[in-house]
């Protein structure tokens, strides 16, 4: 007569920080099956973004990975003669 739908996945969050050029993915830790893939989402995200992963950041209930898609500008520095 009924029936009972069990979803089961990992939860991926991502924030959009246009002032600084990068994107933040976190994917939460919630001591489920998922909890171990996703800390490894390294090379999965950085081939699905086509974005080189910048800093990987893994806190007790989310872990984060910092890409940009602008590179911050660089200051180069000369000597003065």
């Amino acid at each position: 007569s009924g029936y009972e739908k069990i979803i089961r996945s990992a939860i991926l969050k991502y924030e959009l920080d246009n002032q600084n050029g990068r994107i933040i993915i976190k994917a939460l830790i919630r001591g489920d099956e998922f909890s171990k893939k996703v800390q490894t989402l390294d090379d999965v995200l950085a081939g699905v973004l086509e974005l080189e992963l910048e800093e990987k950041i893994t806190h007790p209930n989310i872990v984060e990975y910092h890409f940009y898609y602008k590179k911050p500008d660089r200051l180069i520095f000369s000597p003065h003669d």
